[in-house]
C-alpha cells in the first residue's frame, strides 16, 4: 500500500471519527415566548412545575410513544423536559413542539448539541 492511499484511509477514519461526535452548541440570546394573548392559564395562587428526562420519548417497552408523556404531564403548569429529539433530515418537527400541539400548549426546545 503507497503513502497516498494510508494518507487516505487515514484522513476518511479521522473525518468519520469526527462526523459522528456530537458538538456542542454555542450560546445564543433567546427569545420572548409570545402567545399573541394573556396567560389565563394560572388560577389561585400557586401553580405546579415538572422536571422530566424523556429519553426521546422511548419507554421501557422499547416504543416510542409521545401520547404516553403528554399523558403524564398534562396536569402540569409548567414542564421542563431533558432528552428531548430535535429535528433532523428525517424528523421535520422537534418532540417539544409536537407535545406542545399535544396539549394545546406553547413550546419551547433549544438544543445543547449538535449530532
Amino acid at each position: 500500500m503507497s503513502v497516498s492511499w494510508i494518507t487516505a484511509l487515514v484522513l476518511v477514519l479521522i473525518g468519520i471519527f469526527l462526523g459522528s461526535r456530537a458538538w456542542p452548541v454555542r450560546a445564543a440570546r433567546g427569545s420572548i415566548l409570545d402567545t399573541g394573548h394573556a396567560a389565563d392559564l394560572f388560577e389561585g395562587s400557586s401553580f405546579s412545575v415538572a422536571t422530566f428526562n424523556i429519553h426521546r420519548a422511548r419507554g421501557t417497552d422499547g416504543r416510542k410513544k409521545l401520547e404516553r408523556i403528554a399523558d403524564l404531564v398534562k396536569t402540569c403548569d409548567v414542564v421542563c423536559l431533558q432528552e428531548v429529539e430535535g429535528t433532523s433530515l428525517l424528523r421535520w418537527h422537534d418532540q417539544a413542539r409536537r407535545l406542545g400541539q399535544m396539549l394545546n400548549r406553547l413550546a419551547h426546545f433549544s438544543p445543547t448539541r449538535r449530532l
